[in-house]
């Protein structure tokens, strides 16, 4: 049995770890030392990428009936680019409760990352747009995004948002 171990690090492993290696035509960074990265490029000039430290993802979990209103009143202030899903939970509400049973009824997930001076904004508009007064209106979520990577471009930070 170990000969068969050994054989297959021997013979397939490294045949396997070479197929995963870039060519160097497809490896990232510049190819010579003199020569610098092109605008908008991935690395910072260190060999990492650049972290910003100037957005925050909002995810706002919601009633699916208020959100085509969130999504149109988040449009209309600026924000392009959103994720939006289909999920199951519940929160705190006791009205959760049914039989010893949890119920995990269906809310609409709404993510999109904005610069830190649009926050305020942004959360106010959700708000606004999706509070009924009624229990389970749902709840916002801000996390700091440290970067951002467009891929088609390579741009970074805010700009890649």
């Amino acid at each position: 049995r170990n000969g068969a171990i050994g054989w297959m690090r021997k013979t397939v492993l490294p045949s396997f770890v070479t197929c995963l290696e870039l060519p160097s035509h497809q490896q990232p960074g510049p190819k010579t030392p003199r020569e610098k990265q092109a605008p908008g490029s991935l690395q910072n000039g260190k060999g990492a990428i650049a972290h910003h430290r100037v957005m925050t993802r909002i995810t706002a979990l919601l009633r699916p009936h208020q959100l085509e209103e969130v999504k149109a009143a988040v449009a209309v202030a600026g924000v392009q680019g959103m994720t939006v899903s289909d999920v199951r939970g519940s929160g705190d509400s006791e009205s959760g409760w049914e039989g010893g049973l949890i119920r995990m009824p269906i809310r609409a997930r709404l993510e999109t990352v904005v610069e830190d001076d649009q926050v305020e904004e942004i959360v106010s508009i959700i708000i606004a747009s999706a509070r009924t007064g009624e229990p389970n209106d749902g709840k916002i979520f801000l996390e700091p995004v440290s970067g951002a990577v467009r891929i088609r471009t390579g741009e970074t930070g805010p700009e890649a948002i």
